[in-house]
């Protein structure tokens, strides 16, 4: 495994102050008709006729209201404005077009919209890896909360974008990952509660979209032209998710998750706190749902130093690098397995396997020190996977080479694999050692000024994950 260590000087975070509206009250016309002046010589018996007749009048006002209810039929999807926020390829990739949104959900206590694309946007895989994981750490997910996110919105727009909580709950079961993300898609769950019709589940592609010859579009009668498009939900196999069909209809067995023919149909949860009075009535006018879901927002009040990491914490740090064709492909999670409290040092793990590489490319006996698997990981992996500052905290570790079938002496490594030992100490058990994982050692005090760097770029959205709940 390769290790990182990290010193932890007393760097302070950056809190966030969150502003609550708070709401005035005002007695409504009817509850102050029923308060009497107390002066009033009419006797208390007429007065509970009084109140008697109100009550029973209005009672027949609502029994209208409950049957001009039930009469009248729930409008489709299409009958609600759509409305406009940020800019993507649309009509083909030379220009940007406003991306027009549904208010599929406000949570007016909080003065919060969820709002879903009206069309698919695009077409893509998951995650085109043959590794299992959430969709929380797929290439999907972070394509949408880093390159989308900087091509589709605006400086100002950006600000608006909550960070909120992707649960991922279905069928009474929620991920085991916590997660906050900006731009996701949307869940099993939301699609049931939020569009319980299945028309209004039936979605077309952007001219953008549909160009792309390999996404599959329908060309039967019924809904001809619609597209599948991802939920996030994993399907029967652990390698696939959940879909919507051309119909509208759940795929709940779901699509393996390199398929890159089905649509991409994002979510966003926006703040409307600081909407002026029109745009804020539109939002609500045109809202699907109001209040059949909350918005779970990340508190912005956090540690106020990286003492406050623990071990099992995850962050985001480098990037997984495609050598062959010479680009960054998807942030890569690191995962907190010891500390030391004295040193301010903390210990991190890879969280999930990045290379398949031999431990040395001839077949030949050699040690740690000679092996050509030490010399990748110090040079080109260490090179193009982290950036020039994000190698500077990266600490050079002195490497205890026990448990060999002979003494080998200490190497001094920024990268390096785990130990049998080591192996031993942080996953004792035999299902913890399922997985090989890299290990280094990084500055917390660095760590510190990273994530104060871009706290308030929205850009960046998983590196500050800790503690999340």
């Amino acid at each position: 495994m390769n290790s990182i260590r990290i010193f932890k000087k007393d760097c302070r975070l950056l809190i966030l102050v969150i502003i609550l509206a708070l709401f005035s009250c005002n007695k409504n016309a009817e509850n102050s008709a029923l308060i009497y002046d107390t002066t009033d010589t009419t006797d208390s018996t007429e007065v509970e006729k009084i109140e008697d007749r109100r009550g029973e009048d209005k009672k027949e006002d609502d029994d209208k209201k409950d049957i001009e209810s039930e009469n009248k039929a729930p409008k489709s999807i299409n009958e609600y404005n759509t409305v406009n926020f940020g800019y993507y390829y649309i009509n083909d990739d030379s220009v940007k077009d406003p991306i027009e949104w549904y208010v599929l959900n406000v949570d007016k206590k909080n003065k919060r919209a969820m709002l879903m694309s009206k069309y698919v946007l695009d077409a893509r895989a998951i995650y085109e890896s043959y590794w299992a994981t959430d969709f929380y750490f797929t290439s999907l997910g972070m394509y949408l909360n880093n390159d989308f996110i900087k091509e589709a919105f605006s400086e100002d727009e950006k600000e608006k974008i909550l960070l909120f909580y992707e649960d991922n709950y279905f069928f009474g079961v929620y991920d085991d990952i916590k997660s906050y993300t900006r731009v996701s898609l949307p869940s099993t769950d939301e699609i049931i509660r939020l569009l319980p019709n299945v028309n209004d589940r039936v979605a077309y592609p952007t001219n953008y979209a549909a160009s792309k010859n390999y996404m599959e579009i329908n060309t039967m009668d019924t809904c001809k032209g619609s597209v599948y498009y991802w939920l996030r939900n994993k399907g029967l196999s652990d390698k696939s998710f959940q879909y919507i069909y051309y119909t509208g209809k759940i795929d709940k067995s779901g699509k393996l998750q390199s398929f890159n023919t089905i649509g991409v149909r994002p979510i966003i949860w926006i703040d409307m706190s600081s909407f002026l009075p029109e745009k804020y009535e539109f939002y609500m006018d045109n809202a699907i749902n109001i209040d059949k879901l909350e918005c779970k927002i990340k508190s912005e009040e956090g540690p106020d130093d990286l003492n406050n990491y623990k071990v099992g914490d995850t962050f985001y740090y480098g990037y997984h690098f495609d050598f062959e064709k010479n680009k960054k492909i998807r942030q890569m999670s690191w995962e907190v397995v010891d500390k030391d409290v004295e040193n301010d040092k903390i210990l991190v793990i890879n969280k999930y396997p990045s290379y398949c590489k031999p431990y040395n490319d001839n077949m030949q006996s050699v040690n740690w020190e000679k092996s050509t698997l030490r010399k990748w990981l110090n040079d080109d992996y260490y090179k193009y996977c982290f950036t020039d500052e994000e190698r500077d905290r990266i600490l050079e570790t002195k490497v205890y080479n026990t448990l060999n079938y002979k003494n080998d002496k200490e190497t001094s490594d920024y990268i390096y694999i785990m130990s049998r030992d080591e192996l031993d100490k942080y996953y004792p058990t035999d299902s913890a050692k399922h997985a090989i994982r890299d290990i280094t050692t990084i500055s917390t005090e660095s760590i510190a000024k990273y994530e104060k760097k871009f706290a308030s770029d929205s850009n960046i959205t998983r590196f500050d994950i800790l503690n999340a709940m």
